[in-house]
């Protein structure tokens, strides 16, 4: 009898799992009881001479080699069941139950699972389209109140500088009746150099307004409180002088000349350089801190200022030496501004030759100037140089 080779040979056929001989359509192995319906995996080769092996031989038939390797690869799980299978002598239906319902219950979480996500997905997505309108609300909202406000400020800007047009003649007749209106319409808007121009009006009674201290207060502490330097000095004079229903106060006044002259306000400077003279204000009497100031606002071109510089120079206080020609130098600067004191004193150095040549027309043409002003000291010298003929010998002031 012919044995037929195993290509011709119509039974044998290999389990895709341990390789055991099993019928050509049969649907599991009887040895291992794997489904042989699914894809054939990869081939394994042996781990000595390379050739192909089954997934589950433990020997090579080619060389024999022991295949340790290939199991250790094998999942856990599989490993685990087959020798139950085996040991519990179950056949290969059951077997065959058994796997089944585990494989789909092991399926369900994962279909639950991608369920899950694709739910949350959606709510960020929602999440995500909520928050971006909400976003674009309020950037809307800020910039529709931003436009808001700026407009309102142009308008207050441009009826402020109306105002100005119609108190200085610039474009229009001069019209103070006018620049008040304009000035009240801007200030009611909250523009800040508005305030402080309508308070000076109802301080000066212009425009048609009642001289009003208590209302010119009132416009001064609105545009100081925004930081109008002019309205803080303003409103340091009013507490110095006890005006506007406000109770003398040096210490109020020193307040508000202080934030004004550190904000470069040249009258406010002058102003908290004499409380330091003085020592007003809570202030120590400080001529350093004097000087100081005064040079800042002399510098600025404040006559006052100028003219208590030269007095420092000549009496050579606050840290300065005593200099009769810068003495003259700033009396001079504050006497071209028509300031009376420092007139008088630009023709005492001229009477007397102090950091200037002596000069008695020069002199006289200072006195003469101070005394117009009303200073009653230049009124004094010029009676005693209708009396005398030289001015020599007259009195320090």
């Amino acid at each position: 009898m012919t044995v037929p080779s195993p290509a011709e040979d119509p039974v044998k056929s290999k389990c895709i799992e341990c390789g055991a001989a099993i019928a050509p359509k049969a649907k599991f192995c009887p040895v291992c009881g794997a489904s042989q319906t699914k894809a054939a995996p990869a081939p394994i080769k042996c781990i000595a001479c390379g050739a192909e092996v089954p997934k589950l031989a433990k020997f090579c038939e080619e060389c024999g080699a022991l295949q340790t390797a290939s199991t250790a690869s094998f999942p856990e799980q599989v490993r685990e069941v087959l020798p139950e299978a085996t040991v519990s002598g179950a056949d290969s239906s059951t077997y065959t139950d058994t796997r089944i319902p585990s494989t789909t219950t092991n399926q369900a979480p994962n279909t639950t699972k991608v369920g899950k996500v694709s739910g949350w997905s959606s709510k960020q997505k929602k999440l995500l389209i909520f928050s971006s309108i909400a976003a674009v609300v309020i950037v809307l909202a800020c910039i529709g109140a931003w436009y808001l406000r700026a407009t309102e400020r142009q308008k207050a800007k441009d009826n402020y500088n109306l105002g100005l047009a119609y108190e200085n003649g610039q474009g229009v007749a001069k019209d103070d009746a006018q620049a008040a209106f304009y000035f009240r319409k801007a200030a009611d808007q909250g523009n800040a150099d508005a305030q402080n121009n309508l308070g000076v009006m109802y301080v000066n009674g212009r425009g048609g307004l009642a001289k009003d201290d208590v209302q010119a207060v009132s416009w001064f502490q609105k545009a100081a409180d925004q930081g109008n330097a002019e309205a803080q000095n303003y409103l340091g004079v009013m507490y110095v002088n006890g005006r506007g229903g406000l109770a003398k106060d040096y210490a109020q006044a020193v307040y508000w000349y202080r934030k004004a002259a550190d904000q470069g306000n040249a009258a406010a400077q002058n102003s908290l350089g004499f409380m330091y003279v003085n020592g007003r204000g809570g202030l120590a009497q400080d001529d350093a801190q004097a000087v100081f100031w005064f040079q800042k606002a002399a510098d600025q071109g404040n006559a006052d200022a100028q003219n208590y510089l030269g007095a420092m120079y000549e009496n050579g206080r606050g840290g300065l030496a005593q200099d009769d020609v810068q003495a003259v130098y700033w009396f001079r600067k504050a006497a071209d501004q028509g300031n009376a004191v420092a007139q008088y004193y630009l023709g005492v150095a001229y009477a007397r030759g102090q950091g200037v040549a002596q000069d008695d027309a020069q002199a006289v043409f200072w006195f003469r100037k101070a005394a117009e002003q009303g200073d009653p000291d230049a009124k004094a010298f010029l009676n005693d140089f209708a009396a005398q003929s030289t001015v020599v010998g007259w009195g320090n002031k």
